[in-house]
């Protein structure tokens, strides 16, 4: 009986000792039910831990491992395609890039291989399928909006700041997602001013956008989340 009762308990620890959220396919907070995705973060006191990220049928995805021993570094950061095999390992260093970056095709070869140093891109090859050498592509080209940051800054001034520029020193953060054409969706606060009128007016502005120039993400087009504070 005693057994059995330090069995339970161990089992309630381990479940109380993880965090499970739900992701649906644009890796946005959803309902267990609308979920494509499911994520696990262990929170023990150990000074190593891990954030997970599976598919709903249980396929690992993604796992990045951290250091806790002062504050919460990086240590190492993998991903594997939705069939299962390794796509991707990046190295870190006191919570920056350092070390390699390799890409892996479905069968094993090495797509790319670059080298990081105290946070910095040094070099890298690239590489085809059958394994011949191709010119080298920057990994990661994030989103952003035409014309540039002054491009977004006079878009927000016009749609916003004007009526509010006596909020000086006020922030706001919002994010939303910018689909592989461009297109701006799924807006949510992150951080609001709770005045009513103003809270409308952002969202309205944002969910309004005329198109971004879209993420390329390993050479596709790609969607993917922004987080954008907005200052006034």
């Amino acid at each position: 009986m005693k057994k059995v009762l330090l069995l339970f308990v161990l089992f309630v620890n381990l479940i109380s000792a993880q965090d499970t959220i739900y992701l649906n396919q644009k890796e946005i907070s959803s309902s267990k039910m609308e979920a494509y995705y499911y994520g696990i973060k262990n929170v023990s006191a150990e000074p190593v831990f891990y954030k997970r990220i599976y598919l709903i049928n249980h396929t690992l995805v993604k796992e990045s491992l951290y250091k806790t021993n002062k504050k919460k570094r990086i240590t190492s950061h993998k991903q594997w395609y939705e069939s299962g095999e390794l796509y991707m390992v990046l190295d870190f260093k006191r919570g920056k890039r350092d070390g390699f970056r390799k890409v892996y095709y479905k069968n094993g070869h090495l797509k790319r291989k670059e080298i990081f140093k105290n946070g910095k891109f040094v070099s890298g090859i690239c590489w085809s399928e059958n394994g011949t050498e191709i010119p080298f592509f920057t990994f990661f080209k994030r989103a952003s909006f035409v014309g540039g940051k002054a491009a977004l800054g006079a878009y927000l001034k016009d749609k916003i700041y004007a009526k509010y520029l006596v909020m000086s020193g006020k922030k706001m953060i919002v994010r939303f997602y910018v689909n592989e054409k461009g297109v701006v969706s799924d807006f949510r606060f992150k951080k609001q001013s709770h005045k009513l009128d103003l809270d409308a007016q952002v969202r309205l502005a944002i969910e309004n956008m005329p198109a971004w120039e879209p993420t390329i993400r390993d050479g596709a087009v790609v969607g993917q989340n922004l987080t954008l504070p907005i200052r006034f």
